[in-house]
């Protein structure tokens, strides 16, 4: 697959939904953002649209 045809958000969202677990259902912004290795604006827009899409 070429890379002109993976959608990088998606992967930053999928990213942020895997770092939820049974045994920590709920995370800080900065505890998200150290598990995925993602930045604190990018893991809060994450978070304020995966909240937003319920």
């Amino acid at each position: 697959m070429a890379n002109k045809d993976i959608i990088g958000l998606l992967g930053k969202g999928l990213r942020v939904i895997e770092a939820f677990r049974t045994e920590r259902p709920r995370r800080s912004i900065t505890d998200v953002a150290e598990a995925t290795s993602l930045d604190r604006a990018t893991t809060r827009r994450c978070l304020l649209t995966l909240h937003d899409l319920g």
